[in-house]
């Protein structure tokens, strides 16, 4: 029977591990306690790229605001996300991005997550 947790799995960023074991501090102690042999739990990656949006405090049309936002944080999502989404999909993979966030939502197994922890993004 599959489990599924609903936390945030990785804080990613461009550190350098300094011990073989140093992946387990990017992972939730919910997501270690929750796996077993061979199991798969829903993960929500976290990914630290976020979007330059002081310029919108300049625009005073709502709809031209709303749009600016919008188009700004999909664009650093896409960006930020794009390596690790196509990593994912020929692991074969579905990912899910949610980009008003910067996270991606996928269902891993124990060694998935310590290869992501493992990354340098």
């Amino acid at each position: 029977m599959r489990k599924t947790f609903i936390v945030a799995l990785l804080l990613l960023s461009c550190t350098i591990l300094r011990s073989q074991d140093g992946w387990i501090s990017k992972v939730s102690p919910s997501i270690i306690t929750g796996l077993q042999d061979g199991e798969e739990v829903e993960c929500l990656i976290q990914l630290h790229d976020t979007p330059d949006l002081r310029r919108a405090k300049t625009i005073r049309s709502k709809g031209k605001k709303g749009q600016y936002v919008f188009s700004n944080l999909r664009k650093t999502a896409e960006s930020s996300q794009r390596a690790l989404i196509d990593w994912l999909k020929a692991k074969g993979r579905f990912p899910k991005s949610l980009y008003i966030v910067n996270l991606i939502k996928v269902s891993l197994d124990q060694s998935m997550i310590e290869a992501i922890a493992k990354r340098p993004e």
